[in-house]
């Protein structure tokens, strides 16, 4: 994957910001590693569209 910035920020299907940008060490190419782990369960949250979740690490290096 390549970058032509120094910063990059993920977003969701909805294309909403989902968490805090990240400054990386330089524009270009980089290696991308992602991890999914198991669909989780939030018994407690009242609306069914937020009530599943997952887990991701996705790491990048140059």
């Amino acid at each position: 994957m390549s970058f032509e910035f120094g910063r990059i920020q993920l977003v969701n299907l909805m294309r909403e910001p989902a968490g805090d940008e990240y400054a990386l060490t330089s524009p270009g190419p980089y290696w991308v590693r992602v991890w999914a782990g198991p669909r989780e369960e939030d018994a407690q949250e009242e609306l069914e569209a937020y009530r599943f979740f997952e887990r991701f690490v996705i790491q990048l290096w140059p």
